[in-house]
């Protein structure tokens, strides 16, 4: 390992293809792409579905991606992505990246983006990585304790308090933070952490020259099939559209621990308008996505304000409009403020939902400006570049940087390059 160079200590990476690691994969390639010598240390890949990948074994593995060095500690993949299970997973890395530098296979870096996306050990592992004279920035994509308290079941409730405690005190083991939203640091802040927090967006990874054409009557969800992105309510759109509007069709492109449960419900209310695709190749993401009309995101609400799902911006990248389930004052009603393409309507309303698909479906000029309107917005404030001279920028200054700065007002801080 590069003893000065940055380091990314992520549970997940590629190959996984969705959500943190799919967007961890997309900032390595473009540091990496700079000339900025990053090196990874990561797991065994098992993400979305929450089962080990085909050719990855239990060991210890040596990787290259691209010219990317990648460090994969045995990993216990978690069970049906269950949060007690997920805390197992995070807690076994955590002991491995130690097990590693006790027995000096993994020395210290100056420089450490510790990747936030289940449990906060890993910022843990993160500290280990840096060391005393290290600087670590943490990259939070989700909050732990947020979202287990939106999905767990009754048992596993009972683990929150102290995983809000353990993450407060992980968090502030970190000289910074990268968060999605300022939504998303004032709940930290609330719930206690004290360490300075940036606002670093997600960003576009899909690269659209020219717009792609639609396919008529085609109504797309990618991503993530899980607890917290409350997929069950793609079932009951489809009942709704089936009959108030019986040309249209849903497509139900993804992988996760609830897929056989969409699947079931879909065989048992007799539905064909719906069909089950699965994810897709990095570099097929862009024509996928525009493989329609336009996109819907549910999600869970007592995890929106933790949370953001990350495909809304490719879909608006792609130049399709997308409509959302989000209460007022969270991230994503933030985002559905900022640009018309994202049309929000109330959780758990699946009419709503329905009327506003029907509606754009039915109004192609209109839905057509919205798509136009959601590309431009994130060509100018969804940018992989405007992220990564961000998060450069975390990794490079020495002191803390101020609290609750706007990401667009960080400062571009040069990285030591590739020698």
């Amino acid at each position: 390992m590069v003893a000065d160079g940055p380091t990314i200590v992520t549970p997940t990476f590629h190959p996984e293809r969705i959500g943190t690691p799919h967007y961890v994969t997309d900032l390595v390639d473009e540091l990496d792409a700079r000339g900025v010598a990053v090196e990874v240390v990561t797991g065994q890949p098992h993400y979305p579905a929450f089962e080990r990948f085909e050719g990855y074994g239990r060991g210890t593995r040596r990787d290259v991606h691209g010219r990317v060095p990648v460090h994969r500690m045995p990993t216990v993949v978690p069970r049906g992505g269950k949060v007690a299970w997920r805390l197992a997973s995070e807690a076994n890395f955590l002991v491995q990246v130690a097990w590693a530098r006790l027995r000096g296979r993994l020395p210290s870096s100056q420089q450490v983006l510790a990747v936030s996306p289940g449990s906060p050990l890993s910022i843990l592992a993160g500290r280990l990585v840096a060391g005393r004279d290290g600087r670590l920035v943490a990259l939070v994509h989700d909050v732990a304790f947020g979202l287990a308290a939106a999905t767990a079941g009754p048992r596993a409730r009972r683990m929150v308090g102290a995983l809000r405690r353990l993450e407060v005190w992980s968090l502030d083991r970190a000289d910074a933070a990268a968060v999605l939203s300022e939504r998303m640091a004032d709940e930290l802040r609330a719930a206690g952490v004290t360490t300075p927090m940036v606002e670093v967006p997600l960003w576009t990874t899909v690269e659209v020259a020219t717009p792609i054409a639609e396919v008529p009557m085609v109504v797309q969800y990618s991503g993530n099939l899980g607890r917290k992105q409350g997929v069950a309510d793609l079932v009951v759109l489809a009942t709704w559209l089936a009959e108030h509007l019986p040309a249209a069709r849903l497509v139900i492109r993804g992988s996760g621990s609830q897929r056989g449960v969409l699947e079931r419900d879909v065989v048992a209310r007799g539905l064909d308008n719906v069909t089950f695709e699965d994810l897709v190749a990095r570099d097929q993401l862009a024509a996928a996505l525009a493989d329609c009309s336009l996109h819907v995101v549910p999600q869970l609400p007592e995890g929106a304000a933790y949370a953001v799902p990350s495909k809304i911006f490719n879909v608006l990248a792609v130049g399709r409009p997308v409509v959302v389930t989000a209460e007022p004052d969270t991230p994503v009603a933030d985002l559905a403020s900022a640009t018309p393409a994202v049309v929000r309507v109330a959780p758990g309303d699946v009419a709503a939902m329905g009327r506003a698909v029907r509606d754009l479906l039915l109004d192609d000029p209109h839905r057509r400006e919205l798509g136009e309107l959601g590309r431009r917005f994130v060509a100018t404030e969804a940018t992989r570049d405007a992220a990564a001279d961000r998060l450069v920028g975390l990794l490079a200054v020495t002191g803390s940087p101020p609290v609750r700065t706007r990401a667009r007002r960080a400062r571009r801080v040069p990285l030591r390059t590739r020698r």
